[in-house]
């Protein structure tokens, strides 16, 4: 009753909104963009668009000052996976750059692009041997630029920064660790003062919760080039997703997103950690000030301009100065309550000392993490460009497989009048909370051999399909995984069938980017990902994680209201031999869950199950526990059994099935359920 499904706050209050101008093909899925404006006055976007089946490519158009947007152009840097493309201004042109999966895993490439679209051969930036992703840039008027980006290296992910003058320099690490914790830190952020100087924001785990940190970067090859690591929060509370602007007075603006104290920690409906309630319970935005080599708050209360649900749920702010010297923020907000998901982006500017009335982007909808991009416009305004869906109340995909297509649009803001009069109070932060002992990984020996239990889950929800908020986004989720839960290994399992009233869940493009994110994220020894749905049948099926072991499996579409023949496991286990293991080294293994749960469709096994469907999902934080019928309040967790025979653990293997067993989380649930498995490396 405490979640956001229970709790309707009503619509937050807005000033209006803002239509966009579309950019990319509207046929196509285009996410993930940027733009910039040239120094003709041109603008440039860039995006990466996918092919609707195995691959997806990095595109850029081009507007002439006062014409229309040219026909996309593609960069082609023989990869055929990307991510989070950046654009910034060059003297002639500009130069892109983005993630590319080459070698097994993403790298960070950068390319030039002059006025008449000419592309330089792109240039690999980095050689790493897991994911350099998450990039940011930006370029000063003599043409240097400096990119941020994130890397998982020498056990952790951290950030760092290559300047580019001529040629590019070295990579310098910004994130630093000097206590060893092998903390993460994630998502940097860059701006740049009237010296030339890079401001670079971060968040890192290394306090045993998420906190802000900020770091200067004059772009040298020596430890000069680096200023102190300032920490922005110290606060018990989860505070990640930062944005950075630097002011006519080189202050420096850091903003954030923030949820509970103890987030990702213990929640579920037998016991949860103080203050833990879920991954996506709350989210409010923070801003903080650096100068004059203090933290220090605004007076003006961004708070204030909130009502309805935005009270609430505020959350990944884009902060950017007009040439007026007003400061704006652009934020995403959960627009509409159960049962749609769906967020919108939204505009404020800070003027005088307070902050105006939220806009709204009107084709900015789609789902929970996406990111926009500001830029200063040569009339003095701004740019924003952001992906959507078109998802609403009313516009939804007209069959199961096949998602709404995003696209790439771009707003403008007209330009303020003024830079903030606010007031500065300096921060009293807190001493940093002492980060707790990694988890102790168990071992065992047996014929000679040592095994280590590897722990893990498959079962985790996200925005794709969270049920009214109370799940985090597939990018928190890993966060959580790695940092939070301390997990070895991490399946979500979004559902591949919907219902009418839900304009999202795991169609074709979103069962792409999931398994994209397990790409980016995975670097054993420390974290694997797995590919992994969930096929939600009716009875006799019921719902099972279908758990693969390379990318590119297919989904099953099933039909479980017209065609009941859809929901027997034979049918199912059939498709699986004609489809997924005609893939050639393809694996897979099935998981029934909540087969015995009075609220879900329940699963009969009444069938030989085949050796691929061999993992019963015993018990779940989310829920209950499963090990037979009407078992005493002691010997049971959770109290929504159904009280009909034939549908617990016990009765599988009574009647002579196979089953190993397992524990996974399911919505909300968090650090409660896991699943271990003993691994000889």
């Amino acid at each position: 009753p405490e979640g956001p499904v229970a709790l309707d706050m009503g619509p937050m209050t807005i000033a209006g909104e803002i239509s966009g101008e579309r950019v990319s093909d509207p046929n196509k899925q285009g996410d993930w963009p940027a733009i910039t404006y040239g120094r003709d006055g041109s603008q440039w976007a860039i995006w990466i668009e996918w092919n609707d089946k195995d691959a997806d490519r990095v595109l850029f158009a081009r507007r002439p000052a006062n014409g229309a947007w040219q026909a996309p152009m593609e960069i082609q840097d023989g990869n055929w996976d990307h991510y989070s493309p950046a654009i910034v201004t060059l003297p002639e042109g500009v130069m892109a750059l983005w993630s590319g999966q080459s070698d097994g895993n993403y790298d960070l490439f950068a390319a030039a692009i002059s006025n008449d679209g000419k592309i330089s051969r792109p240039e690999r930036l980095t050689t790493a041997r897991f994911s350099d992703f998450n990039a940011r840039a930006v370029s000063d008027a003599a043409g240097n630029v400096t990119v941020v980006w994130q890397s998982f290296r020498n056990l952790s992910g951290d950030i760092f920064a290559r300047r580019y003058s001529a040629r590019w320099g070295p990579e310098t690490r910004i994130s630093e660790d000097k206590a060893k914790t092998l903390a993460d830190d994630w998502d940097p952020a860059v701006a740049l003062d009237r010296n030339g100087t890079a401001w670079i924001s971060w968040d890192g785990y290394k306090t045993g919760n998420y906190d802000v940190y900020l770091r200067s970067f004059d772009g040298r090859p020596s430890k000069a080039a680096l200023g102190d690591v300032i920490a922005m929060t110290t606060e018990p509370a989860a505070q990640f997703h930062t944005s950075v602007a630097v002011d006519n007075q080189d202050r420096v603006w850091v903003a954030w997103d923030e949820a509970d104290q103890n987030w990702g920690k213990d929640f579920s409906k037998v016991s949860s950690a103080p203050g833990s309630r879920g991954l996506h319970y709350s989210r409010k935005i923070g801003l903080r000030v650096y100068a004059n080599g203090r933290v220090q708050a605004p007076s003006a209360d961004f708070a204030a301009i909130l009502d309805g649900r935005a009270t609430r749920f505020a959350e990944l702010p884009h902060l950017s100065f007009d040439s007026s010297g007003a400061l704006w923020m652009v934020f995403r907000h959960w627009t509409l309550s159960q049962p749609t998901e769906i967020y919108h982006f939204y505009a404020t500017r800070l003027s005088g000392d307070k902050w105006s009335t939220p806009v709204r982007f009107s084709q900015s909808s789609g789902h929970n993490t996406q990111h926009a991009s500001l830029v200063q416009s040569p009339d003095g305004g701004l740019s924003v460009a952001y992906a959507s869906d078109g998802r609403s109340a009313t516009v939804k995909p007209t069959d199961q497989m096949h998602a709404l297509h995003y696209n790439v649009y771009v707003s403008k803001l007209t330009r303020g009048d003024g830079p903030p009069a606010t007031k500065f109070a300096d921060v009293q932060l807190p001493p940093p909370q002492p980060k707790s002992a990694p988890r102790p990984r168990a071992t065992m020996s047996r014929n000679g051999k040592t095994y280590r239990l590897l722990m893990g889950d498959a079962h985790r929800h996200t925005d794709i399909r969270g049920h009214s908020g109370v799940d985090g986004s597939v990018l928190d989720t890993y966060r959580y995984a790695m940092d939070a839960a301390q997990l070895d290994w991490l399946g979500t399992s979004d559902h591949n069938i919907v219902t009418s009233n839900w304009p999202d869940g795991l169609r074709d493009y979103q069962w792409w980017y999931t398994q994209k994110t397990v790409d980016l994220m995975s670097h054993p020894p420390v974290f694997i990902g797995v590919y992994s749905y969930e096929h939600s049948l009716n009875a006799p099926s019921g719902h099972r994680n279908m758990l693969f072991l390379k990318r590119g499996a297919p989904l099953r579409v099933a039909d479980r209201v017209n065609n009941k023949d859809d929901n027997l496991p034979p049918n199912v286990w059939e498709w699986v031999k004609a489809n997924v293991f005609q893939q050639a080294g393809q694996k897979l293994v099935i998981v029934p869950h909540t087969f015995g749960e009075v609220s879900q469709p329940i699963g009969s096994f009444l069938w030989d199950n085949p050796p691929f469907d061999c993992l019963l999902e015993i018990y779940q934080g989310a829920r209950s526990s499963y090990e037979a019928w009407q078992l005493p309040a002691g010997e049971k967790r959770g109290n929504s059994q159904v009280t009909e025979k034939g549908h617990f653990a016990q009765d599988a293997l009574n009647r002579g099935n196979l089953y190993g067993f397992v524990s996974f989380s399911d919505h909300g649930s968090t650090h409660n359920s896991w699943a271990c498995v003993w691994a000889p490396k």
